[in-house]
């Protein structure tokens, strides 16, 4: 339809509603007409509705697609007037019996100027007089309708809306009321209906699908695609210019029979092409059985898939003997032997949400007969095309044909989005991807068994789908919205985004082209909507507490087990150590939720840890058996403002329990609890809530000391100032501070309150720099992003990630759906690699970043709160333990 194509569908039901109080007016007698007489040849699509009475009545039923579709506001404008039509037409006997038994016909008819129109067709038991039709309008829209002027023309009404001066025009023709927008769509009519030649009663390919109809559905929907191309090209883009011709070229016709229940709706019939359309070189294929969903990254939101039981025949259907010599010629290489070797089974997938993620967040799986095979002729034509390296990754050979076209030469259009064709195997599966990257991100998929087959969602989704077919597409709309904007054109993603909303509550949409004996394909289009979506997780195990989780999780060694145990907090001050296997070990009642981090100490030097932490009122020191170390809890004299910091000067186990309290005073207690002699209890003008910070610089130390107006004392190990800062930085409240590495400007950097990073020097004085404007609400870290051995500058502020370099060059950047609330954090994921995390708490998901700005993990990594990363089975598998409510996540990473 047009860009106003849901407004003119409400003013065509509104005339739907005027048509039926017309029929009280009929007095003809009975007639034969036939609208496929009259309906365009040009039409794309065409709804046919046996009973009009019960369609209105259906929709007014607690089917979830229809119900969520009515909080779209155009939707909601169409169901009113629905529901009038239906309650007007009980209350006139007459009139309820005549339409609910009539039969309604819509065409969408796409013009050369770029719009489609409706063609509504009603089709009465009894024949109508066009006279009397005026009469009725006069009479009785006008009083109900506001109508401005009726006027009679030959054979044709014309009925103008005073509200808006919207119009449309009556006409009959044997019978059928015809309704249009324009005179044109009416005059088009009139001509198909003296037109044997046009009409498409007599078209033989809509005669053999017609022919397959089943006699209980109410609604058919009819497809002719090689004018749909024309229908969908004024909704796109106009940079896609390729979509409107793949479609027209794709099949004949279509019809679909519809049937709703609560939470779906099925569309079923049958397709029918001809031999130079895409299902037409797909006619001698057998149906095959879809695998490769044990591949695919479990959160894939996007794939095309095709089945083959010939490859072979279907790829010498798809390309001349001239095409194959060329192909062949491109990669110096006998490209038959290749698709020898494929297998039955194509697709490309995604689970990209942005248009800039595509890229590298795409894969081409193809299944092959012989691995090795096809392995060693793989790694032929890389070799012929110029590309002779290779790296390894999990012991998968990663390596690289160096032919931009290499992909769409061989399988199609369809899947030209792979152009640099980095590939790997993995069991009997072709992988191909745009990056070295992107193939290590679906190898770990694989690997930690995060796959599509995995996916509550998803398996619950495809039960509901044929487990055999030829083709296959799926998607799910709330998460590929972000991706429209190269798609579709501005009016059409304007719609979506106003109603994101009602779009996230549709599970999945999946088309499914199925060959039968009969050279049809039977078609199935299947939408379900749901307000009840399973979160995607793949946790190996979860843990459910009594009370909601708010504070941890921890990772603490077990120094029998030489595993990690995790401590975690609920909201009513219980303290939980559960095991490497999600086990609850204890529980322990505490005083309050503690307000710093758990550390470990070695309290007796027999290398047996215990756990320190404190709350406002007391300090702790418990055993991996729950029990109290003797001395504590030890009782503050006042209360603590902030977490505890613990120092080991010397890592010789004399630790040194560094404490702010409601005095204004930094306490400094020894881990026996006694007050540590010769520390000079530094006094700060207002409370202090961050723990203390302690640098080491040319082997002094600087403990950093930040009060809630931002006022700062550095100080040594005996609470003496080391340095008088000039003047109040107003640092920002999540900036950290660090060891300058990057020049000479000051021993320690830190940000201030619009993001500009500020350098202390040894003598107290202030410099800054510009990395832009920042809110007070940033995060700043200071660590080395991309891994080459020199610091970078990251900001994260609201939903927005920047990374600079040390030359203020913009590395890397993402924008996450929601503001970032919880501090970010960087943990080592392997030798020599560091990743950056990010928790998105509102959306309850943790964002894993490379060195080079990939997403190694998104979406299905369920946190909202803090996250810690360790190797909980003491071996080299990494693992994720994240909180959200009252369960413990673990995740296997590596």
């Amino acid at each position: 339809m047009s860009k106003k194509g849901i407004t003119r569908l409400i003013i065509t039901v509104s005339i739907i509603l005027t048509i039926g109080l017309i029929y009280w007016f009929i007095k003809s007698s009975a007639d034969t007409a036939d609208p496929w007489s009259i309906i365009p040849e040009e039409s794309s699509v065409i709804i046919e509705i046996d009973n009009t009475g019960e369609f209105i009545s259906s929709l007014s039923s607690d089917n979830n697609i229809w119900q969520s579709l009515k909080d779209v506001n155009e939707i909601e404008l169409l169901t009113d007037k629905l529901k009038y039509t239906d309650s007007l037409f009980s209350t006139h006997n007459d009139i309820s019996e005549r339409i609910k038994n009539c039969s309604l016909f819509m065409a969408l008819i796409p013009d050369t100027s770029g719009n489609t129109e409706m063609l509504l067709l009603i089709k009465p038991k009894h024949g109508l007089s066009l006279g009397t039709i005026e009469d009725a309008l006069k009479s009785v829209l006008n009083r109900d309708y506001g109508i401005l002027d009726v006027s009679g023309m030959r054979n044709v009404i014309h009925v103008v809306n005073a509200s808006d001066e919207s119009s449309f025009y009556i006409s009959e023709n044997d019978g059928i009321l015809l309704i249009a927008e324009s005179l044109q769509t009416i005059g088009l009519a009139s001509t198909t209906h003296d037109d044997t030649d046009k009409q498409l009663k007599f078209n033989q390919k809509l005669s053999a699908i017609r022919s397959t109809a089943r006699t209980k559905a109410n609604v058919t929907i009819y497809t002719n695609y090689n004018n749909l191309g024309r229908s969908i090209r004024q909704v796109l883009n106009p940079d896609v210019s390729g979509a409107p011709g793949w479609i027209s070229g794709f099949a004949s016709w279509s019809d679909l029979e519809v049937l709703q229940k609560k939470e779906e709706i099925f569309f079923s019939g049958y397709t029918i092409s001809d031999d130079n359309t895409f299902l037409g070189a797909m006619a001698d294929q057998k149906p095959v059985k879809t695998t490769v969903f044990n591949v695919m990254p479990y959160n894939t939101n996007m794939f095309i898939w095709l089945g083959l039981s010939d490859f072979q025949s279907y790829f010498n259907k798809l390309h001349s003997e001239e095409q194959k010599a060329s192909i062949t010629k491109s990669v110096n290489y006998d490209i038959n032997k290749l698709t020898n070797v494929i297998g039955g089974e194509i697709a490309i997938a995604s689970n990209a949400d942005q248009p800039q993620s595509v890229e590298n967040n795409t894969w081409l799986i193809v299944s092959v007969n012989n691995t090795n095979a096809a392995s060693n002729i793989m790694e032929r034509i890389a070799l012929n095309t110029g590309y002779n390296k290779h790296t390894t990754h999990n012991k998968h050979v990663i390596r690289k044909i160096a032919k931009s076209n290499f992909i769409e030469n061989i399988f199609g259009s369809a899947f030209s989005e792979i152009r640099n064709n980095y590939y790997t195997f993995i069991n009997d599966y072709l992988i191909l991807a745009n990056s070295e990257q992107s193939l290590i991100n679906l190898i770990d998929n694989f690997d930690t068994g995060k796959t599509l087959d995995l996916n509550d969602n998803f398996k619950a989704f495809s039960d509901n789908i044929t487990s055999k077919s030829n083709i296959l597409v799926y998607t799910k709309p709330g998460e590929v919205l972000g991706r429209l904007n190269n798609i579709m054109d501005n009016f059409l993603l304007k719609q979506f985004d106003i109603n994101d909303v009602t779009v996230n509550t549709f599970q999945g949409i999946a088309l499914q082209f199925s060959k039968t004996a009969t050279n049809m394909f039977f078609t199935n289009l299947y939408i379900k909507n749901s307000s009840t979506i399973h979160e995607e997780n793949l946790a190996l195990w979860k843990t459910q507490l009594d009370y909601d989780i708010v504070h941890g999780p921890y990772l603490v060694k077990d120094h029998n087990t030489k595993k990690e145990n995790i401590i975690v907090f609920d909201k009513m001050s219980n303290m939980y150590l559960i095991n490497s296997d999600g086990v609850i070990q204890w529980q322990k009642k505490l005083d309050a939720v503690p307000i710093s981090d758990v550390v470990e100490v070695d309290y007796y030097k027999n290398r047996k840890i215990q756990y320190l932490f404190n709350t406002p009122d007391y300090i702790y020191l418990v055993d991996k058996n729950g029990r109290n170390v003797a001395g504590y809890p030890k009782k503050l004299h006042s209360k603590a403002t902030n977490g505890l910091s613990l120092f080991d000067y010397l890592e010789n186990k004399d630790y040194r329990i560094v404490i702010a309290q409601s005095d204004k005073k930094i306490h400094n207690y020894t881990i026996k609890t006694n007050e540590v002699k010769g520390w000079n209890k530094p006094s700060t003008q207002n409370i202090v809530i961050k723990p203390v910070d302690r640098l080491l610089a040319n082997k002094k130390d600087y403990i950093i000391i930040t009060d809630i107006d931002n006022n700062i004392k550095i100080v040594d190990r005996r609470g003496k100032r080391r340095i008088k800062v000039s003047k109040n930085i107003d640092k920002a409240e999540n900036s950290g501070y660090y060891v300058n590495r990057t020049n000479s400007k000051g021993i320690i950097i830190t940000t201030n309150k619009n993001g500009n990073l500020v350098y202390i020097s040894a003598s107290g004085r202030l410099r800054t720099t510009d990395f832009g404007k920042f809110s007070p609400n940033h995060f700043f870290l200071y660590e080395d992003f991309d891994d080459d051995n020199s610091k970078d500058f990251i900001y994260i502020d609201g939903n927005k990630l920047q990374v600079f370099d040390r030359f203020k060059k913009l590395i890397t950047s993402y924008t996450f759906s929601s503001d970032i609330t919880l501090p970010p954090k960087f943990f080592s994921f392997g030798r020599n690699e560091q990743v950056l995390g990010v928790v998105a708490d509102k959306e309850k998901t943790i964002y894993l970043f490379d060195k080079n700005g990939n997403i190694i993990v998104s979406k299905g990594l369920v946190g909202e709160t803090p996250f810690t990363v360790g190797r909980l089975e003491g071996n080299r598998n990494l693992n994720l333990v994240s909180a959200s409510g009252n369960v413990l996540y673990d995740y296997l990473l590596r």
